[in-house]
């Protein structure tokens, strides 16, 4: 809101007394409310009596409300036809009010008027303090008692029961106006469910949600629990950077109850920075160190004399982490020691890390034995459990035994097995808990097998490895959004078998934790019926898996193209390697990753492409497969030969995927289409002089197209969409927005102020074999990981684009329209697309000499 409208909003309310019509002391009969077209947040209510969605105030008659904000808005609010004075703030693009309801009011209503909206009303039943009247319900209060009850549900993995609960929930709300407090509970609890399903989407949304709710209405303290556990979500996923930001401002506020719980923050925020540097490779700038962090959490939980032991238990083992990984194995043995004092109230999950840890331990000792005995058990109950995730830290922890002992092709055996287990876990939702265990581990999995192959001498096969890594990520964000997209009764398909899978993996984990309780005699019995449970829980996934098609098998990546050079880079255990691949020999060079070696293109180019001078010379076109930090490089622009790489041969990245595949056409060959869309948004007149100048291009190719143009209001998504799958060059000249979890909300804007959005791109029936995208950040994919994201272009490129121009930072409107004509008037809708990309950026460069030239990308699978 701005300062003028935070001052129109409080004059309104300053003379709302003044306005008042006579006889206000006695409320008029409330009228029938009409149609709600206003959304208000609100809180005070010590029941909501039901049916009629009665607020029943308190003592205090006080509500807090939340009134979204609209252009140039007055908002009045009512009772019995009174004006209520009450203090308006600006929060989250609304503004709050804490009004008093006076005695005798039956309804209170809010109504804005804006010059865009018009008026929208809301109203709410009110009644002072009372006791409940005969055939009343306190939906608020049964709300507050389910929630309540659904916590040890969800903790005790009884995802059914969490389930029948919500939607009893649901059904309550759509029956009521609830208060915030009772939404937000709704919200809250949805996302803990989700998160524990392995919905992270749904998860993030719905804890966003409750946090956004709970900040509407300052309740701080709920605010603050919601935050806190969508930290909790990030840190699964890897994203420990954002994690700590949230952490750090938690840390700040006086939310928490007591030192218990502020401890309890310190520790996970430790953790989320122990797992970020569990992935190894190039280390997450700005991150806090755990070791004070755990400090600062003894210190808090000394404090107290109720904290639970599970919270000791995790503050000893994070440190026996941290100093395992600061090369202190002496003080991590003692720490370690000094958790399994508290292990009395240990979940599976941590009894797994507990074992690697000690296996990990044991090998720093120059115990590899021992270490090999130790993964065989955690193997054993690993499996018996079916958690994928301890199968898939024994299998690398027996490798690093057998590495140790000198014995590099088991050790590769090994791995080569732990990558078939992170090749069907990237495929499948990893649904158990240490999401964030999988992903840390499976960048380790290829540094350590690269590493390997690099000292036996198989450049080949090291390269094969790393690109074999890349393919599988992809594919996995590919399938999570393909479950996000299912129908509504596939999803409840979906919903069933994971909740019963889930149901059985924690009664099997729950089985695993009990063997040291058991007799010998006992164990078979015992360790049949989780084998059995588990049967069963494989069987729901198999369900639920196929409703999303046939999964892709393990592949050998694709050979580079006839005269094409393939830069390839990943972490290994002590460093870096890049390689080159023209298809008959691999070459490799390691090197170290530092951020002073980042900023220095030129250092940089010594680096990735000087060991390549002589192959980069020879090829016809550069093939750059970048991973982590490497991915925010401009290969192409940094310096070759004494001026820049893409002088020397034309440049393209690729997300290593299989190229799609084209049905041959039969008889004459049909008019190609080329779908021009520009300036939607009716803003950037350069845009549509790109669009003439293209379409100008086009008209003189030597074979003809037809030109389909979408310009300014005409260029809505019906009609874009509509003529996409007919298209065979799709080029776009108006704003791109890069947003959202992953890169999930970025979208090109169209005329009809929506946007065609990531998701939507990547399920489009027929993709166009060439597309353009003149926008800004185009070509920009997510960074929460170090793995290859979605972003526009890639998305587009996964939905079998063959080559997709696209930026990775702003466009500077007035400029564009010169690369493209340079583009155009080289290219012929025939030949290769990046020559003359190539040769369109130089001649830009040349023209422009200040122009953003490299941030233009030509991304192929």
């Amino acid at each position: 809101m701005t300062p003028r409208r935070i001052l129109l909003v409080g004059l309104i309310i300053l003379t709302l007394a003044a306005a008042l019509p006579s006889g206000c002391g006695t409320p008029a009969p409330a009228p029938a409310p009409p149609p709600s077209y206003l959304s208000v947040e609100f809180t005070g209510c010590l029941a909501t009596a039901s049916p009629g969605s009665v607020c029943i105030l308190d003592k205090t008659r006080r509500l807090t409300l939340w009134v979204p904000e609209s252009i140039e808005s007055e908002i009045k609010i009512r009772s019995g036809g009174c004006n209520l004075e009450g203090e308006g703030e600006p929060s989250d693009e609304g503004v709050r009010y804490i009004v008093t309801i006076p005695k005798g009011a039956e309804r209170i209503e809010v109504v804005r008027t804006s010059q865009v909206g018009g008026e929208a009303r809301w109203t709410l039943a009110v009644a002072g303090p009372r006791p409940l009247k005969k055939g009343e319900n306190d939906v608020q209060g049964e709300i507050n008692r389910i929630t309540a009850m659904l916590w040890k549900s969800i903790q005790d993995l009884r995802f059914a029961e969490v389930h029948s609960g919500l939607d009893r929930l649901d059904r309550l709300a759509q029956e009521t106006r609830l208060p915030s407090i009772s939404r937000y509970y709704l919200a809250y609890y949805k996302g803990l469910l989700a998160g524990k399903e392995e919905d992270y989407r749904q998860a993030l949304s719905e804890l966003t949600r409750a946090g956004t709710i709970a900040r509407q209405v300052n309740l701080l303290r709920e605010a603050w629990v919601a935050d806190e556990a969508l930290a909790l979500r990030w840190t699964e996923l890897g994203r420990a950077k954002e994690v700590s930001e949230v952490y750090e401002r938690l840390s700040k506020s006086p939310a928490a109850k007591d030192g218990c719980e502020r401890g309890q923050l310190l520790i996970n925020w430790a953790w989320a920075t122990l797992l970020a540097r569990e992935a190894g490779g190039f280390p997450v700038a700005g991150l806090a160190e755990p070791l004070p962090l755990l400090d600062r959490a003894s210190k808090e939980l000394r404090a107290e004399t109720k904290c639970t032991s599970s919270l000791y238990y995790d503050l000893h083992f994070n440190r026996a982490l941290a100093e395992l990984q600061a090369d202190r194995p002496k003080l991590a043995a003692e720490a370690l020691a000094n958790a399994s004092a508290f292990d009395e109230g240990t979940t599976f999950f941590q009894t797994l890390w507990e074992l690697d840890l000690e296996a990990r331990l044991e090998i720093e000792r120059g115990a590899s034995r021992r270490a090999l005995e130790i993964y065989r058990q955690l193997e054993v109950q690993a499996r018996h459990a079916g958690s994928p995730d301890g199968q898939l830290r024994a299998a690398v922890g027996k490798a690093k035994a057998k590495a140790a002992l000198g014995d590099s092709e088991t050790a590769l055996s090994l791995l080569a097995h732990a990558e078939d287990l992170l090749n069907r876990e990237s495929l499948q939702i990893p649904l158990h808990e240490g999401r964030e265990t999988f992903v840390s581990q499976r960048e380790g999995v290829e540094s350590l097998e690269i590493g390997l192959l690099l000292e036996s001498g198989r450049n080949a096969d090291a390269l094969a490895a790393a690109r074999r890594a890349r393919t599988r990520f992809l594919i996995q964000l590919a399938s999570a959004e393909r479950v996000a997209g299912l129908s509504p009764s596939d999803r409840n398909v979906w919903s069933r078998a994971i909740n019963s899978y889930q149901t059985k993996r924690g009664q099997a984990d729950e089985m695993a934790r009990n063997e040291r309780f058991l007799f010998a005699s006992q164990l078979g019995p015992n360790r049949a019926a989780q084998k059995a449970l588990v049967a069963e829980g494989e069987h729901d996934l198999e369900q639920a898996f196929a409703l999303l098609g046939d999964l892709p098998q393990r592949q050998t990546p694709s050979p580079p193209r006839p005269g094409e050079l393939l830069l390839a880079f990943h972490p290994i255990q002590n460093g870096w390697v890049a390689f080159s691949s023209d298809g008959k020999r691999v070459a490799s060079n390691a090197f170290d990753l530092t951020p002073a070696l980042l900023q220095n293109p030129a250092a940089l180019s010594k680096e990735v492409l000087a060991p390549f001078h002589d192959a980069i010379l020879r090829a016809k076109r550069i093939r750059i497969l970048p991973y982590g930090a490497l991915r925010e490089i401009d290969f192409h622009a940094l310096p070759f030969d004494g001026d820049v790489l893409l002088a020397a041969r034309p440049v393209v990245y690729g997300l290593d995927l299989a190229a799609p595949r084209r049905a041959q056409s039969r008889g004459a060959p049909k008019r190609k289409m080329a779908l021009l869309v520009d300036d939607p948004n009716d803003n950037l007149p350069a845009a549509r002089r790109e669009a003439e100048i293209t379409a100008q291009a086009i008209g003189r190719w030597k074979r003809p197209w037809d030109v389909v143009r979408l310009t300014s209001t005409g260029a809505t998504s019906e009609a874009i969409w509509k003529n996409l799958a007919k298209a065979d060059l799709f080029h776009f000249s108006g704003h791109g927005t890069f947003g959202g979890i992953g890169g999930w909300e970025s979208g090109l804007r169209v005329a009809d102020k929506g946007e065609l959005t990531v998701g939507q791109l990547l399920v489009v029936p027929r993709s166009p074999r060439w597309i353009v995208l003149s926008g800004c950040d185009t070509a920009r994919a997510a960074t929460d990981t170090r793995i290859e994201g979605f972003g526009l272009a890639n998305a587009l490129v996964l939905a079998g684009a063959e080559s997709v121009i696209a930026s990775v930072r702003p466009v500077v409107d007035r400029t564009a329209p010169s690369l493209f004509g340079h583009l155009y008037g080289d290219w012929d809708g025939e030949s290769d697309l990046a020559e003359a990309l190539q040769q369109a950026q130089l001649a830009w460069r040349r023209e422009m000499p200040n122009v953003d030239w490299q941030s233009f990308r030509i991304i192929e699978p």
